[in-house]
């Protein structure tokens, strides 16, 4: 067990050291705004469906139909117990009307594609991702219906909530089903493919970690700042 802690808080500190590698590339203007959104659609659109269908396709062992049913259900529960804790805090909190909706999404819906994946599979090995695919197809179902109808809970007026089937059909999404859907098949022996697609996708950790790590600068020098106009005043700090 001790081990295994050690193990994970390694794994930890090494991905903390590549966003801070991020952060340290965009200070040396090796990174600027327009190559983060251009490698955050790289990540998101090529290297991390790349991670999910080549996690499957070399796998040595899948999972069950039984565990892979099992896992929608807990993630279908656990979505409807995080809607509940959300009415529940901002409630509890009183957010004021305008604001709720925001909040209620930050609490339901976490960041578990462009990192949660790449984190996942640096922790607990590439197998986890078989697992995390199926876990997250009612995640994507429901982020694009009840989230976005939060979201709209905070728009004066009459908003309707306008989804449509091409809002699912985004890569990530379908690398999730053709997964579940090999999985489900007993599909995961294609070295080739798998092995071609474990190398693309390899890179979506590393490179998520430095689109992570690239805003912190501009944090860094928001915060640098407003410290110095809180201590010199509008005017001072204006010169």
């Amino acid at each position: 067990m001790t081990e295994g802690m050690i193990g994970i808080f390694k794994e930890i500190i090494t991905l903390f050291v590549i966003v801070g590698v991020g952060y340290a590339a965009k200070r040396l203007r090796f990174m600027n705004d327009e190559f983060d959104r251009m490698l955050s659609k790289l990540v998101i659109n090529i290297a991390l469906p790349g991670m999910i269908l080549g996690s499957v396709l070399t796998a040595t062992e899948l999972p069950t139909q039984a565990e892979v049913w099992l896992c929608l259900g807990l993630s279908v529960a656990s979505t409807f117990v995080m809607f509940a804790v959300a009415y529940g805090f901002t409630l509890l909190l009183r957010i004021p009307d305008g604001r709720r909706g925001v909040y209620r999404f930050m609490l339901c819906f976490g960041n578990v594609g462009f990192i949660g994946y790449p984190v996942l599979s640096a922790i607990f090995g590439p197998d986890a991702l078989v697992y995390a695919a199926v876990f997250n197809l009612p995640f994507n179902f429901f982020v694009f219906t009840v989230g976005a109808w939060f979201l709209t809970q905070d728009i004066d007026g009459d908003v309707k909530v306008q989804t449509s089937w091409r809002t699912f059909v985004t890569p990530v999404m379908l690398s999730c089903v053709a997964a579940v859907v090999l999985t489900l098949a007993g599909i995961h022996h294609a070295p080739i493919l798998g092995e071609a697609l474990n190398t693309l996708g390899s890179i979506t950790t590393p490179a998520a970690l430095l689109i992570l790590g690239s805003p912190l600068l501009a944090i860094a020098c928001q915060c640098a700042t407003s410290s110095a106009v809180r201590a010199c005043g509008p005017a001072r700090c204006s010169g």
